[in-house]
């Protein structure tokens, strides 16, 4: 199984010791590819796909169709996914009835240091994403108090290595029933 990991932007950040940790609990499950350049994607308009060809709109959407599932590492930003996160998510949901993120399987996930552990921003992303025809895993990861639960080596806890390895079990899963 081959797994994008589309999430967070800051460098040493929480989220993106989630996405460590997804690549580090992955390791005989599945193939992780992280999305490099979420901060380098115009801003979603109807205009883009009338345009036609945009380079960094292009490799995205590429990117989520050669994968298998999807994984959203997130940060909440004021109860909600960061913008660069949910602008993905409008990208890859286009152009209607062509968009690479339909049927296509998806875990959320969200360290935070607020005890709500970006609970809210998964819950938006889950409603997004059905709006977006994916098909959303039971299986999120919130990490509460994440600053708390650091491992030294750039990810998180047994616990939370354990989280992660029951949401790409998830989408292993839901993965074989769409190719099935």
């Amino acid at each position: 199984m081959r797994v994008l990991v589309l999430g967070s932007l800051r460098s040493g950040g929480l989220n993106e010791a989630l996405a460590a940790t997804v690549e580090r609990e992955a390791a005989g499950m599945a193939d992780v590819v992280r999305f490099a350049g979420l901060e380098r994607l115009p801003l979603y308009t109807t205009d883009l796909d009338a345009e036609g060809v945009h380079d960094q709109v292009d490799r995205l959407r590429r990117e989520v169709r050669a994968a298998d599932a999807v994984a959203i590492v997130t940060p909440e930003h004021n109860a909600m996914p960061s913008a660069a996160v949910k602008n993905a998510l409008d990208l890859a949901s286009r152009p209607l009835g062509d968009a690479p993120l339909a049927g296509k399987p998806v875990a959320v996930m969200s360290a935070s240091p607020t005890p709500g552990g970006g609970r809210r921003a998964i819950a938006a992303l889950l409603a997004g994403l059905g709006s977006a025809r994916a098909v959303p895993v039971e299986a999120t990861v919130s990490v509460p108090a994440a600053h708390e639960r650091r491992d030294g080596e750039g990810g998180y806890d047994a616990a939370v290595g354990a989280d992660v390895r029951a949401a790409l079990t998830a989408l292993a899963g839901a993965t074989a029933l769409a190719t099935a």
